[in-house]
């Protein structure tokens, strides 16, 4: 690990038919590892105080961010497609890992069966690539995305269905809730913060190395990611359950994301970065929150109503928790609000008005759900207090950085994107 980390992050991009190596992808995995291992520390109480059996459940989680370094770093579709198996596999039996609940075990199957029908369609996807141009390897399928032909149009189609279907995006979304709300509360944190950057950054090798900015799938994302917005925050309206609110929520961020990629320019690409990194660390302190609530298991924290003995019970963690609701629905001066404006921005810039002006709407409407939630949590009076036992003090100082960053993240948004730019424009 430690070699891993002494790598030269100024190195040049390192391009094989088989794997890619460059300081972004570094500092990308970078970021994984310190994103787990935070999981790891806000997770303890609760593995401890519900009985997870820790040995296999951390081998899991190592299993799976193996495969996430392994799809970052390939080249090679079959080689992806692989890890991504190992990573779906390890997903299956997280999901179901609360044997005593037929929730639990009803999501992994609901999610091994659509996962299956993907996996199928993504291999179909690759061997029609593969019987077209005879290569596997993205560096060498670059040269063939030039000549018209349909069936390798359509393994295109396929192999961004799969990887669409794993991000949970409209019109693959619909497995998302009910695996969020069937699996334990440790295995949601997990599952919505960390796969999803592995595949972003996957779409995103497949989008570059292929040239798909000019082509009809460009557009394609485009509707995708203004359907997923749309779709996300309307029916996040509707939703009375915590699980389901961040899950359908989770569909409108990534909505976000590939809009700000789809736009075709390098603004874009540095505001879909932007809004990950934003949306991973506003989502780390929900969850930490909530996982600090359920250390007891006598705090039944399922519905939104519940949210309600949040302020009774600690002033300063709803507060903060509060804070990063706020800034997920784009409030300024936080820095989920820089997040979707350089969003907007990107999308004007690129000549998409009417794109952007949906986006707009929705954007102000999607603020509703969130201020909802705000509602529960400091103006509805309710004297029951819940019982948190044994308070981490780690963990507590993790959230504190976080909702600080999110707070003070007017101050340094210049040298973080800057950062990016440099790391960006280091592959061009």
């Amino acid at each position: 690990m430690l070699i891993y980390f002494l790598k030269d992050v100024d190195q040049s991009v390192i391009l094989t038919s088989e794997f890619y190596f460059s300081s972004l992808i570094l500092y990308i995995e970078i970021f994984i590892l310190v994103i787990f291992c935070v999981c790891l520390i806000i997770f303890q109480n609760y593995i401890l105080n519900f009985g997870i059996p820790i040995l296999e459940f951390c081998m899991l989680l190592v299993l799976v961010i193996q495969a996430m370094l392994l799809l970052i770093k390939s080249n090679n579709l079959i080689l992806c497609f692989l890890v991504i198996e190992l990573q779906s596999l390890c997903v299956y039996i997280l999901v179901s890992l609360k044997k005593n609940s037929i929730f639990s075990l009803e999501s992994g199957i609901k999610y091994f069966v659509y996962s299956a029908v993907m996996s199928a369609i993504l291999i179909f996807g690759i061997s029609l690539i593969y019987m077209q141009t005879g290569h596997v390897s993205l560096y060498d399928l670059q040269f063939y995305i030039g000549e018209p032909n349909l069936m390798f149009s359509l393994g295109i189609f396929f192999l961004l269905s799969g990887v669409l279907f794993k991000l949970a995006v409209v019109p693959f979304h619909f497995w998302i809730a009910d695996v969020y709300e069937g699996a334990p509360l440790i295995v949601t944190t997990f599952l919505a913060l960390l796969p999803k950057i592995s595949f972003l950054v996957f779409l995103f090798k497949i989008y570059f190395f292929l040239n798909l900015q000019e082509s009809s799938f460009n557009t394609l994302l485009q509707l995708i990611g203004l359907f997923s917005v749309i779709y996300g925050i309307v029916i996040s309206l509707y939703q009375l359950k915590i699980k389901r609110l961040l899950a359908y929520g989770a569909v409108a961020h990534l909505g976000y994301i590939l809009l700000a990629f789809s736009s075709n320019t390098f603004e874009g690409l540095l505001a879909a970065m932007l809004y990950l990194f934003v949306y991973v660390l506003l989502s780390l302190n929900l969850f930490a929150i909530l996982l600090l609530i359920k250390e007891n298991k006598r705090n039944n924290f399922s519905n939104l109503i519940d949210l309600v003995k949040l302020w009774n019970t600690n002033k300063g963690l709803a507060f903060l928790f509060c804070l990063s609701l706020m800034s997920l629905a784009g409030l300024p001066p936080f820095m989920g609000f820089f997040a979707k404006f350089y969003v907007f921005s990107c999308l004007i810039d690129s000549g998409n008005f009417l794109i952007a002006f949906l986006i707009l709407i929705f954007s102000v409407l999607g603020c509703v759900y969130y201020i909802r939630v705000v509602r529960f949590v400091l103006f509805l009076n309710n004297k029951e207090v819940v019982l948190i036992k044994n308070y981490s003090r780690l963990v507590i100082f993790l959230i504190v950085i976080v909702s600080l960053i999110n707070i003070f993240f007017i101050f340094f948004q210049g040298p973080l994107l800057f950062w990016i730019q440099y790391l960006i424009l280091k592959l061009i």
